[in-house]
């Protein structure tokens, strides 16, 4: 697995693992915090997209487990949100290696992992 996207939008979840895979990369889907904490007990991947707003555990809550695991630090994250600006710089503050306004285009979310991963 190439890219670990957290959503609790089904839909949104779905739309955002077509772009990835048509980029190339393979992607797997937990539509919450728990699930993918439990995913990333045997499976590390090279990016974690996780949304910001979730039931159970928030992205920046996530994103902080993810960081505090020396297994895991080396992962690259990216917060996905339709919340203010000021959420968004609370995730780079955090940690995130990047962070997404929703909405956002196909095209522009695929410069931004690739961008993220190093990819030219």
């Amino acid at each position: 697995m190439d890219v670990l996207i957290i959503e609790d939008d089904e839909n949104a979840a779905k739309a955002i693992r077509r772009v990835i895979m048509n980029a190339g990369f393979s992607v797997e889907i937990a539509e919450n915090g728990c699930k993918a904490l439990e995913m990333l007990k045997t499976q590390v991947p090279r990016l974690v997209i996780s949304d910001l707003m979730m039931p159970f555990m928030n992205g920046i809550e996530v994103l902080g487990r993810i960081k505090a695991d020396e297994r895991l630090r080396g992962v690259k994250v990216m917060i996905l949100s339709a919340v203010a600006q000021a959420k968004l710089e609370e995730a780079l503050d955090a940690g995130a290696d990047l962070v997404l306004a929703k909405p956002f285009g196909n095209a522009e979310l695929t410069a931004k992992i690739k961008e993220i991963l190093g990819i030219s």
